[in-house]
C-alpha cells in the first residue's frame, strides 16, 4: 500500500498509479495496481487530490515493504474484514447522523448484523440539494435556515414546526427554524444539546380507529436566546433568506407595554423584540421591496395580526422611527391573523421512562398531541404558494377572512365542551372521555352540535359536519384525560362568549328555543349553587355528597352564596336578569328562556342531574 500521494486537483487517477509504481519500483506488466482511496486537500491554498494506492506483486510483499523503509509504503494483508452478528442486546438503538453513501452503508450493515440502527437525515431531497448547490456555485449562500419563531414550548414545537416538517418531506419546502427564546428563562439550551431534533408523538382516534404516529422532527436547527446572544439574534433579519416569523407568547405576549426602549438588549417585550428586528431588517436592506417577513403569531386572542401590527406601530412611534421604516413595516410584511387548534399534552412525565425503551433513546424535548390539527390563516391569496402546508396533506385553510372559522370553533368546540361539561360534572363524570362512552351523554353531545349548534353557523354543511365529527374523536381520545373540573373554571364567562350567542341566535333563525342549550344553562346554576365555606372558599356538592371548588370571579361567588336554599325559579330569575352577567335581561329577551331553564333547574335539583339529563336527551 502506498499512501499519501498528493497530485494537483486537474490530474487524471492513472497519475496517482505511476506515482505509486515508481516510488516502488513495482512496473512490471503483471503488477496489479488499483487506487483504493482518495480524498481532497484545500488548506495550502489550492486543491490537491491525496491518493492512496494498492499493489499486489508475486513477491514477497512484506519483504519488499520492509526494505524500501519509505514511510509511504507499508504491507497490508489483502482481506476482508468480518463483521460479527450482534448477539447482545444493546441498551440503545444505534443512531446513525446522515443519509450519505457513508451513513448508509453504516446504517445497512448494522441493520444486517442483528441491530436496528435509527437514521437521521437533515438535509432536503435530492432535487432540492441540486438547486441548493447550484445557488453556491452562482453565487448564492447556502443557508437552511428561513424561519423565525418566538418561542420554544410543546405547542409551536408539536404543531407548527411539525407542519414545516411534513412539509419539508411531501412538498419540497426546505425550511428550517431558528427558535428565538421569548423570556429570560427557557430551554433553547435543551433544544440545542439536541442538536434541534426531539420526537413528537400524535395520538388518538382518526377516523373511529386508534391512531399512533411517531416522528423525530427535523426542522429546527437551533435555538438562541436574545438575552444571551443579542447580537446573534439581530444577526437574523441580514439573512435574505428569512421570511416567515411565527410566535406563541401566550396570550399576554401581544401587548403595547410603553416600557421597551430602542437601546434595550433585548426588549422586554415580544411587540418590542420584533419591532427591533423589524428595524434591523430595514436598514439591513434599505427598506427594498420584497424584504418584508410573513408574519403567523398563534397566541389566541381575537385578530392576532392585526394587533400584533398595532403594537410594533405604536412601539416604532414612542422610539421616534422614520416614516419609511413605519410604511415599510407597514406595506412590505404581511401580520396575518391565525387561528389555531390542537391539543398538546405535552412531555409525558408518567410514561417518558417507558417510551425512552422503546425508542432506544433518551429525548427530553418528548412532545405528545392529538392527530387533529387545524390552522386557519388569514391573508392574501400568494401566500398559499410560500406555505405549501395543504401540499403536504396538512389541515390549513388561507382564506381572506378568519372570522367564520374562529366562530364555528368558539361555538362547535368550545361552545360543546361549556354546555356539556357542567352537568356532566354533577351526574358523576369526571373526564371528558368518560362522557363519550356513555350513551345519554353522547345523545346529547350530538343534539347540541347537529341540532342546536350547526344551524346558526353559515359555513358550508359538509364543512361543519366534518368539523363535529373530529369533535367527536377528539373528545373520546383516551391519551387525552381532560378533567370536567378543569373546564369548568370560570364557566360564567365561558358560557357568555360560548353558549349564549348561539341560543340567541338560534331563536333567532327558528323562533324556538334550544332543548339541550337552554338545559345547559339550569346545569350551570346547578353547578354554581354552592355554599362558602369557614376558610372562605366556595363549593358545590354532588348528589353522592363529594364537595368540589368551585372558582370564578369574586362577583360571580358573592352572587351565588346568596342564593344558598333558595327556590329554583327564584334562582333562576335572579341569575337570568343579572345584567353583570350577561349584558342584557334574559328573561325579556328570550321569551319561554326563564320558565324551561326554571323547570330544568328544579329537575336537577329533585331528581338529580343524571335523570334529569336523560329526560331532555328524548324530549330533544
Amino acid at each position: 500500500m502506498v499512501t499519501g500521494i498528493r497530485l494537483p486537483f486537474d490530474l487524471p487517477e492513472q497519475a496517482a498509479i505511476a506515482e505509486a509504481r515508481r516510488l516502488t519500483g513495482l512496473t512490471a506488466n503483471d503488477i496489479q495496481a488499483a487506487v483504493c482511496r482518495v480524498s481532497i486537500d484545500a488548506r495550502r491554498g489550492q486543491i490537491s487530490r491525496v491518493y492512496s494506492v494498492r499493489l499486489d506483486a508475486p513477491c514477497d510483499e512484506k519483504a519488499l515493504a520492509e526494505k524500501l523503509q519509505m514511510p509511504s509504503v507499508r504491507y497490508k494483508e489483502n482481506v476482508r474484514p468480518a463483521v460479527p452478528h450482534g448477539e447482545k442486546r444493546l441498551a440503545h438503538r444505534p443512531v446513525v447522523v446522515g443519509l450519505g453513501p457513508a451513513g448508509l452503508f453504516a446504517a445497512y450493515t448494522l441493520a444486517r448484523h442483528g441491530f436496528r440502527p435509527i437514521v437521521l437525515e437533515r438535509g432536503g431531497d435530492m432535487d432540492e440539494r441540486d438547486r441548493a448547490v447550484d445557488r453556491f456555485w452562482s453565487g448564492g449562500a447556502l443557508d437552511p435556515e428561513c424561519n423565525i419563531q418566538f418561542g420554544e414550548g410543546g405547542f409551536l414545537r408539536a404543531f407548527c414546526d411539525w407542519m414545516i416538517d411534513m412539509a419539508n418531506e411531501k412538498a419540497g419546502m426546505d425550511a428550517g427554524v431558528v427558535i428565538v427564546q421569548p423570556i429570560e428563562r427557557g430551554m433553547v439550551s435543551m433544544l440545542n444539546e439536541q442538536d434541534g431534533l426531539y420526537t413528537l408523538i400524535l395520538r388518538g382516534q382518526v377516523d373511529g380507529k386508534p391512531s399512533k404516529d411517531e416522528r423525530i422532527i427535523q426542522s429546527v436547527k437551533r435555538g438562541l436566546s436574545p438575552y444571551e446572544d443579542f447580537e446573534g439574534y439581530l444577526a437574523l433579519a441580514h439573512n435574505p433568506d428569512m421570511r416567515i416569523i411565527i410566535s406563541n407568547t401566550t396570550e399576554a405576549g401581544i401587548v403595547y407595554t410603553g416600557k421597551d426602549s430602542f437601546d434595550d438588549k433585548p426588549q422586554a417585550s415580544y411587540p418590542g423584540k420584533l419591532t427591533r428586528l423589524l428595524y434591523e431588517r430595514f436598514t439591513a436592506f434599505g427598506g427594498k421591496k420584497g424584504t418584508g417577513f410573513i408574519l403567523l403569531p398563534c397566541e389566541l386572542i381575537d385578530y392576532n395580526g392585526r394587533n400584533l401590527e398595532e403594537c410594533c406601530l405604536k412601539t416604532a412611534e414612542q422610539w421616534g422611527l422614520s416614516e419609511a421604516f413605519k410604511t415599510w413595516l407597514k406595506e412590505e410584511n404581511v401580520f396575518c391573523s391565525t387561528l389555531v387548534d390542537r391539543i398538546v399534552t405535552g412531555y409525558p412525565r408518567g410514561e417518558a421512562e417507558t417510551l425512552y425503551e422503546e425508542f432506544g433513546y433518551r429525548d427530553n424535548m418528548l412532545d405528545t398531541a392529538e392527530p387533529f390539527g387545524l390552522w386557519v390563516i388569514e391573508g392574501p391569496a400568494w401566500i398559499e404558494d410560500e406555505l405549501p402546508f395543504k401540499k403536504a396533506g396538512c389541515n390549513v385553510i388561507f382564506t381572506q377572512d378568519v372570522s367564520p372559522y374562529k366562530l364555528r370553533k368558539v361555538r362547535m368546540l368550545n361552545g360543546a365542551h361549556t354546555s356539556m361539561v357542567l352537568g356532566a360534572y354533577l351526574a358523576g363524570h369526571e373526564i371528558v372521555g368518560d362522557c363519550m362512552a356513555d350513551d345519554t351523554m353522547r345523545a346529547y353531545m350530538s343534539q347540541a352540535l347537529f341540532n342546536e349548534i350547526m344551524p346558526t353557523l353559515d359555513l358550508p354543511k359538509d364543512d361543519l359536519e366534518a368539523f363535529a365529527s373530529a369533535i367527536f374523536e377528539r373528545f373520546s381520545n383516551p391519551f387525552n384525560r381532560h378533567l370536567l373540573l378543569s373546564i369548568a373554571l370560570n364557566s360564567q364567562s365561558k358560557f357568555r362568549a360560548r353558549v349564549l350567542p348561539t341560543i340567541k341566535e338560534y331563536v333567532k333563525r327558528t323562533g324556538r328555543l334550544p332543548k339541550i342549550l337552554t338545559f345547559s344553562m339550569a346545569a350551570f346554576i346547578a353547578f354554581y349553587c354552592g355554599k362558602k365555606k369557614e376558610d372562605g372558599s366556595f363549593v358545590g356538592v354532588r348528589a353522592a355528597g363529594n364537595e368540589y371548588p368551585i372558582a370564578d370571579d369574586q362577583f360571580v361567588l358573592d352572587f351565588f352564596a346568596g342564593m344558598t336554599g333558595k327556590p329554583a325559579a327564584e334562582i333562576a330569575h335572579a341569575v337570568l336578569t343579572n345584567v353583570d352577567f350577561w349584558g342584557s335581561d334574559l328573561t325579556a329577551e328570550l321569551p319561554g328562556f326563564e320558565a324551561s331553564v326554571a323547570a330544568s333547574l328544579d329537575a336537577i335539583f329533585t331528581k338529580g342531574a343524571a335523570k334529569a339529563i336523560e329526560e331532555v336527551v328524548a324530549k330533544a
